[in-house]
């Protein structure tokens, strides 16, 4: 219970820096950014786990060697910066994703991980 206290808090407090109204609605919330991108932060009530992460492209819209290529990045662990692709079932996209032990998450970390994650999607090569 104190680990999602401290997650509630500096989901809050991150959205208050960065001038966000951040709200976990049935533990999923999404971010806007001006370029269109969005950033989606999911902590479902009873999860260890925050999952921060964003749409590369849709499934279906990537020829198969694309879809390698992907799979050969994904394996890629220091380019990777602790991100995995995966696909959403629910909007057929391929989602550039991180993972955070709730007990650790800090505005600071949140920060670093948003950053990174806009950086890692704007230079992975479809």
């Amino acid at each position: 219970m104190q680990d999602r206290m401290q997650l509630d808090m500096a989901i809050r407090d991150f959205g208050n820096k960065n001038n966000l109204d951040i709200n976990i609605n049935q533990g999923a919330s999404v971010i806007s950014l001006e370029n269109e991108k969005e950033i989606w932060i999911e902590a479902p009530q009873n999860s260890v786990l925050l999952v921060v992460h964003t749409r590369l492209c849709e499934v279906n819209k990537i020829s198969i060697s694309q879809g390698l290529n992907l799979l050969q990045q994904n394996l890629q662990l220091q380019n990777m910066m602790g991100a995995y692709l995966g696909i959403d079932e629910k909007t057929s996209t391929v989602r550039l994703c991180v993972s955070v032990p709730v007990k650790v998450v800090s505005v600071e970390l949140l920060s670093n991980v948003i950053d990174n994650l806009i950086h890692l999607s704007e230079t992975i090569k479809i």
